[in-house]
């Protein structure tokens, strides 16, 4: 074909590099699922992978589509570390191994910048004199046959200044070794080289930050690990902690290569960076860590997705979880229910899915179902007939009358705890909100008496409307902690003690109507008086209608709307998707015509300061990414991130219903929908704008998890 071309991958192992034929208009992760496959890396660990450009050393983020103009170099390379080596060799030898010639590679070409060779000059020769006693052992080989050739692996910088002297230390330390197999010997001399270069791998950029407008923008040096995102000024300054893995909400990018970093708590951050390159690898190496420590099935950024894993939620299906997991899970949500179903990728091989259902008896019981890409249909192992879709698989199982038995299938939820999160820390326990399933368990007993101490109860909010009405009821922000490990943030409204003989029987009935309604995510001002009763909206969604489009709203919200009225059954938006999305619309539209600190990412004051960082950075190749594979760090770190209960002002944000603040966000929509239609060049009148902390205020308002919340949206 006209469009196929051939990629050279260089590798780590001996193979040095690869040649495979490419499409262009394939995404990066084709790519790399390629060289996977032909280096017997498995579905599991795959996600640890990616390639970079071999020129300028930068990442590729997954959905990257191959171009003509490409020059088709790539370094394919173990990019997130994992949080355990020894969980990784016990899920995929392969991995480990390239993950050891990798170090071993990376430590034989001096580009580990943690390892100094005038404080590491014993343990470098000790490492080489280790890799020479494995080839003997894995290749059989005599150690005069190794000892000769032992330039290939004593490192570089070792030879270059004791090219006399290194040869008899060599000959003695082997001798001395013995009664080790290969295995072990691999074992040792990555515990050596962790405790040389513990920071290995992590990726290094150059910015410029946001200080605030009174301040001029710093050029920053980020650095980007498995466990956070640093920064320092100059490299005589301590490193700061800009954020945690496990504290990142969501990231906004912007065309003029400005990222908006948003936190769990905190105000937001935000990054100018000098090249779109540089914003993406950036960008994919947050993305990356937080999918493999903290939710495997949520991308970051809705701008940088990762193609996989948006095809698994069409199909509902999970990614390679494994049997037990999958039984764990059908049996802790459904109670081994009839008819209840999960589908998974293969945790050992490509295009092999597996179907673990339960009969009509209750009894579990899996199918292998193969994806045969080359006729681009399925088949069930056992079972004669070809399949367009993974769903016709399903409907195939009926029972003796001919009717499809399998009838509820559980989707992949973003709460799922499984060996793919290979970045999580092992020991970490933590709460984690509750998911869907559990809060549907809680809906469907109708109104329920929660004991107090499952309730965190913080102080109540003060109104602070221009018109003051007197109400019965104090609201409050809530943790319930429904199970062991599981909480639930919750609006509470609770009757006033001086007010019991007066509202009791009226707050009873509110009460038990409010139960009866299930979640809704994001809500365009619907009032029950639209609807007479509870009954009438649940019979008016579940007929798969939907409101129409309110007069003034661009088409990118309402788009948004829709998806969180979807289907329970997964395909409905998730409260961090949806912020992360809500938020991208403002971010691209609202905040690019405005100045404000926090509005938009760079003032004025980083024009010329900005000109200086992209001169600066004109004379190199395409990036200034120091992506550096560990560097010693010796400075202490102040971890800035606040816990989002300190204050009483953080749960104001939270559970904000002021009416200034919701009129302000409805002007911002019509002003929205109007600047969309006007030319890049025209200019809006910054009093026809809201202002910019009531629109922060609304758009906390849009975190509707939970009932609770509706009423007071």
């Amino acid at each position: 074909m006209e469009n196929d071309r051939l990629a050279i991958v260089y590798v780590a192992n001996e193979d040095k590099e690869l040649t495979l034929a490419i499409i262009y208009g394939q995404t990066i992760e084709d790519l790399c699922l390629k060289v996977c496959k032909s280096l017997g890396i498995g579905p599991v660990t795959r996600h640890l992978f990616a390639l970079r450009n071999h020129y300028t050393k930068l990442w590729y983020p997954s959905a990257y589509r191959l171009e003509m103009k490409d020059k088709n170099k790539f370094d394919f390379r173990l990019r997130f570390k994992p949080s355990s080596l020894q969980r990784l060799k016990h899920v995929d030898v392969n991995a480990y191994d390239y993950y050891f010639q990798q170090a071993r590679s990376d430590v034989m070409d001096n580009k580990v910048p943690d390892i100094v060779y005038e404080r590491h000059k014993q343990e470098l020769i000790g490492l080489g004199v280790s890799d020479m006693y494995r080839v003997m052992l894995e290749k059989r080989l005599p150690r005069e046959t190794v000892e000769s050739e032992y330039r290939k692996y004593i490192p570089r910088e070792c030879i270059k200044r004791h090219a006399f002297f290194i040869k008899k230390p060599i000959h003695n330390a082997l001798r001395k070794i013995s009664g080790y197999d290969a295995n072990y010997v691999k074992e040792q001399y990555l515990k050596q080289f962790e405790c040389m270069a513990p920071n290995y791998p992590y990726e290094e950029y150059e910015a410029l930050m946001d200080r605030g407008l009174q301040n001029p923008p710093a050029k920053v040096i980020l650095r980007v690990n498995v466990d956070e995102i640093k920064y320092c000024e100059t490299l005589a300054t301590p490193w700061t902690t800009l954020c945690a893995i496990e504290d990142l909400c969501f990231v906004s990018i912007r065309q003029d290569n400005t990222v908006e970093i948003s936190r769990k708590n905190g105000i937001p951050s935000y990054l100018k960076f000098s090249k779109n390159a540089l914003l993406m690898s950036f960008v994919s190496a947050l993305d990356g860590y937080y999918r493999l420590a903290v939710k495997w099935t949520f991308n970051l950024c809705g701008e940088v997705v990762t193609p996989s894993l948006e095809r698994l939620h069409k199909l509902k299906c999970h990614g390679p979880v494994g049997q037990e997991f999958s039984y764990t899970k059908l049996q802790q949500k459904r109670a081994n229910k009839p008819g209840s179903y999960l589908v998974r990728e293969s945790e050992t091989e490509y295009n092999v899915y597996y179907l673990d259902a339960c009969n009509k008896e209750g009894k579990l019981f899996s199918k292998r179902i193969e994806e045969r890409t080359v006729s681009d249909d399925f088949i069930i192992t056992g079972v004669p007939g070809r399949y367009n879709t993974l769903a016709q698989c399903v409907l195939s199982f009926q029972d003796s009358e001919g009717q499809s038995y399998l009838s509820e299938c559980l989707p992949p939820s973003e709460y799922d705890k499984s060996s793919l999160l290979l970045c999580a820390p092992e020991s970490a326990v933590s709460e984690v909100a509750a998911d869907e399933e559990i809060v549907a368990s809680v809906l469907e007993t109708g109104p329920r008496c929660v004991p107090q101490n499952q309730l965190e109860i913080y102080k109540p909010f003060l109104r602070t409307g221009r018109i003051q009405q007197y109400s019965p009821t104090t609201l409050h922000r809530a943790i319930w902690r429904l199970t062991k490990g599981k909480k639930l943030e919750v609006a509470l409204k609770i009757l006033k003690q001086e007010e019991e003989t007066n509202y009791t029987k009226e707050f009873l009935e509110l009460a038990g109507k409010w139960s009866q309604l299930r979640s809704g995510t994001l809500v365009r001002g619907v009032t029950l008086q639209e609807f007479r009763n509870a009954d009438a909206m649940k019979k008016y969604y579940k007929s798969g209608k939907r409101l129409t489009i309110p007069n003034g709203c661009p088409m990118e919200v309402y788009r948004l709307m829709l998806e969180c009225w979807g289907d329970s059954s997964g395909s409905r938006k998730q409260p961090q998707a949806i912020m992360r999305d809500i938020n991208q619309i403002l971010y691209q539209v609202y905040n690019s015509r405005r100045s404000h600190a926090y509005a938009t990412a760079f003032p004025k004051l980083f024009s010329s300061e900005m000109k200086k960082f992209e001169q600066d950075n004109s004379d190199s190749s395409d990036n200034k990414s120091l992506n550096s594979e560990s560097r010693s760090n010796s400075f202490s770190t102040d971890n800035t991130s606040l816990r989002w209960n300190d204050t009483d002002d953080s749960m104001q944000g939270l559970i904000n219903t002021n009416e200034d603040s919701t009129e302000d966000f409805s002007a911002y929509l019509g002003w929205l929908s109007s600047a969309r239609r006007d030319s890049e060049g025209c200019s809006i009148s910054q009093n026809n704008i809201p202002n910019m902390n009531c629109i922060e205020r609304s758009t906390q308002v849009l975190r509707i998890g939970h009932p609770s919340d509706l009423g007071e949206v």
